[in-house]
């Protein structure tokens, strides 16, 4: 019976999975136009796994800070995520406005403008944990930029 309960709850999740994928590339689909996945200009697949990656370890240093009893953690997570959604949505604007060839040359600005709040959000950093964890992002985002 145990077994079947399990198996009943995967089946569900695997479910909910494949239903929010759905969705997820149906407005992906009508925000880029794009018939298939491998159609997406990968200025826009890249813009969008950086987003991915960001978006889980500030809600993973969130979930473990409410965990630890530490609000103010928290707080500064949840501010972190505003502007990671603020900044996915201008550069998706960016990426999705512009030809093929502006993009690129946005590429450069957008690094600018992320290696600024990046240094924002260190300054703003009281007890230094968020800084390292902030500059281990970054350093992980630019080793990921490699062989482009």
């Amino acid at each position: 019976a145990r077994g079947e309960a399990r198996e009943a709850r995967r089946e569900a999740r695997e479910d909910r999975n494949a239903e929010r994928r759905k969705q997820r590339w149906e407005r992906l689909r009508e925000r880029t136009g794009a018939e298939r996945p491998s159609d997406v200009r990968p200025p826009v697949r890249e813009e969008l796994r950086r987003h991915a990656r960001r978006v889980a370890r500030i809600q993973r240093i969130k979930a473990v800070a409410i965990e630890n009893e530490r609000t103010e953690v928290a707080e500064r997570a949840g501010v972190l995520l505003e502007r990671e959604n603020a900044r996915h949505e201008r550069r998706m604007a960016r990426l999705l406005d512009e030809d093929g060839d502006a993009a690129e040359d946005g590429d450069e600005a957008a690094e600018a403008d992320e290696a600024a709040e990046a240094d924002e959000a260190a300054e703003a950093d009281g007890d230094g944990e968020d800084a390292e964890q902030a500059d281990d992002a970054d350093a992980a985002d630019e080793s990921d930029g490699e062989g482009e």
